[in-house]
């Protein structure tokens, strides 16, 4: 069952819905088959939209984690990301989405993140564009920028690819799904398919996505 909120009556509802699944259809479009029969790490997995991105990956074996999970995540190791205590080099691709602006150190994730991936290894990792969503202090504690979030990354990882999802302005319009302006969304779906066909979507995205790569050298930090 799809949840948002647990609230079906949001007048934003559906629009919500379709911009989560949305960002799973681009991770799935990075990945390929990336995933398939290999060991996957999914750090903060207890949102429903995590379970069903994770359900579609075709990984032989997949490790959740997150600090807070939901009841009803059993098999979610309730630890911390940045200190996972999980073996070296013991993963072929590692799925950190809308994470990195909760830590306070981005160097003490990612370079966790670095030592449990196997050379060679994958990271498909996003976070909100901070020009749409800027850092509150409370929940998001960090913002990213275009050029921030590349810099970021690059200390650590080969980029591979990078992509954005639905224009930043989105965020801005949600009050007026809200209020009942349903084609809003009608014209945001038109936007999206536009968007997937564009190089640049990473410079206009809502979100980024990055998939990079680790490569023999050790980290430039």
């Amino acid at each position: 069952v799809v949840r948002y909120n647990c609230d079906t009556t949001r007048g934003d509802y559906e629009a919500q819905i379709w911009y989560e699944l949305n960002r799973n259809k681009i991770t799935l479009s990075m990945l390929g088959d990336l995933c398939k029969d290999k060991a996957v790490l999914d750090l903060g997995s207890a949102h429903w939209v995590e379970k069903t991105l994770l359900k579609q990956l075709g990984a032989n074996s997949i490790t959740k984690v997150d600090i807070a999970p939901a009841p009803d995540d059993g098999d979610t190791l309730k630890i911390d990301a940045c200190d996972t205590k999980l073996p070296d080099k013991s993963y072929d691709v590692v799925i950190c989405r809308e994470l990195i602006e909760h830590i306070t150190d981005p160097n003490k994730l990612l370079s966790e993140i670095y030592r449990m991936l196997k050379d060679g290894g994958y990271l498909l990792i996003t976070t909100p564009n901070a020009y749409a969503l800027p850092p509150d202090g409370k929940n998001h504690l960090r913002g990213y920028t275009l050029k921030g979030f590349i810099e970021t990354i690059e200390r650590y990882f080969k980029i591979i690819d990078k992509r954005g999802n639905i224009p930043n302005v989105f965020i801005t319009l949600l009050p007026a799904f809200e209020n009942g302006l349903t084609f809003v969304l009608r014209e945001f779906k038109e936007l999206a398919k536009i968007m997937e066909t564009t190089s640049d979507s990473y410079y206009f995205g809502t979100n980024l996505f990055i998939l990079a790569q680790k490569g023999m050298r050790l980290p430039n930090v």
